[in-house]
């Protein structure tokens, strides 16, 4: 009887080895064409039936690494550390892992680990400045000028003035920052009495002041960054500039590029505009990438926006150049990622701008942009107007290293 079911059973376990034979042999394969997602999944069933081979462990960790599924190697290569007593190796793994994973303070315990070892271990020294570089604190301050001009519009003619930021990363991953922006605008003035005009009416043109503060806190992980974000906007003139308040929120994730979304509600007396625009800079090579964009608004009591835009970018090793343009309408938008809010009555409709950046070195570079927007002036009549935006922006920007 014991003979006969040795016989049996001798079929299926011949089976399972040349299945298991099959499996590192796809594996290896798929490795081979760097479908490392692929091979993981392959070699799956294997590590579920032999969770003791350290090996086996590494190298679907190694795999899963390799396919950015950090979450899913982090358990495989804490196995081998249990299984091996902590070899160079798995310490390794599990410090790039964590770093990636945005945890830089339980990586460096897996750096100091493997530096304990025979070698140097480049590969941990590599990883332990990263680290100590993220943990630190990081101070970036910007300042710059603006200027406006503006064709054909009913109320305004130009404009000039500044702005300042100051951005801060705390202890590697906590984002807090500061923006302030003074702008005057030269704005057309009419009165109605005795003067030179029809009917009487005089006019001419004086400058108000405009004030924008923002503030925004976050925190970063390796793949992303989210930040909470509010801003506020007021003007010497508020019958043409409505006092505004901003709140919203900026999402950032690094899958494939960047993936950028931004949410905001922009908030004053009778006006209340929900806006959500999602973008992704989009790697097509080395050094160009591509920005596709949208964004859509719900004007509370009233009705729905909606724009699309592209952006592309080339950079290198001295700086960037871009170039992009937008089409659709928007009112009373707000970009956090400026950050501005545009709490004039015009319809933004299409436009098109042009930058570049130009690093100096010890944590300098310089930026110039440039916009232009067509716009629709609400009139007192019912009517809209055509009106030309043209906007300049040159700042200089330290980063602390």
């Amino acid at each position: 009887m014991g003979l006969f079911l040795l016989i049996l059973a001798a079929p299926a376990a011949a089976e399972t080895m040349e299945e298991e034979a099959a499996r590192v042999s796809e594996a290896t394969e798929l490795e081979g064409r760097a479908r490392f997602a692929g091979a993981a999944d392959v070699l799956g069933p294997l590590v579920d039936r032999y969770p003791q081979d350290y090996a086996l462990q590494m190298r679907v960790a190694w795999d899963l690494y390799r396919a950015e599924r950090f979450a899913s190697a982090l358990p495989h290569y804490e196995a081998a550390a249990d299984l091996s007593g902590g070899t160079p190796d798995s310490h390794l793994g599990l410090g790039w892992t964590l770093l990636s994973l945005g945890r830089c303070r339980d990586a460096r315990t897996h750096w100091e680990a493997a530096l304990d070892g025979p070698g140097d271990h480049p590969l941990a020294l590599e990883g332990q400045a990263i680290c100590e570089n993220r943990i630190g604190s990081r101070v970036a301050v910007e300042v710059g000028g603006v200027g406006h001009l503006y064709r054909r519009h009913p109320s305004l003619l130009s404009g000039f003035g500044g702005f300042t930021s100051l951005d801060a990363v705390v202890e590697g991953v906590f984002l807090v920052g500061a923006t302030y922006r003074l702008v005057a605008l030269e704005s057309v003035n009419e009165s109605t009495g005795p003067g030179p005009g029809p009917g009487g009416t005089t006019r001419g043109t004086s400058f108000a002041s405009q004030h924008e503060v923002h503030g925004r806190v976050g925190m970063r992980w390796a793949s992303g960054d989210v930040r909470l974000a509010y801003g506020y906007v007021s003007s010497d003139v508020p019958q043409l500039f409505t006092p505004m308040h901003a709140v919203g929120a900026l999402l950032r994730l690094r899958p494939f590029g960047e993936l950028v979304f931004e949410a905001s509600a922009a908030l004053a007396t009778g006006s209340q505009v929900l806006r959500f625009a999602p973008s992704w800079w989009l790697p097509v090579t080395d050094w160009l990438l591509l920005r596709p964009g949208g964004a859509v608004q719900a004007v509370i009591d009233g009705g729905v926006y909606g724009a699309g835009e592209l952006t592309v970018l080339v950079h290198g090793e001295v700086g960037s150049l871009w170039v992009g343009g937008r089409g659709g309408a928007q009112y009373h938008a707000v970009f956090f990622e400026q950050p501005t809010i545009y709490n004039i009555e015009d319809t933004i409709r299409e436009g098109a701008w042009l930058g570049g950046t130009v690093r100096l070195g010890g944590g300098f570079s310089v930026r110039v942009d440039y916009e232009m927007q067509r716009r629709l002036v609400p009139m007192t009549d019912g009517s809209e107007q055509e009106a030309w935006a043209h906007f300049g922006v040159l700042r200089l920007r330290w980063e602390s290293t």
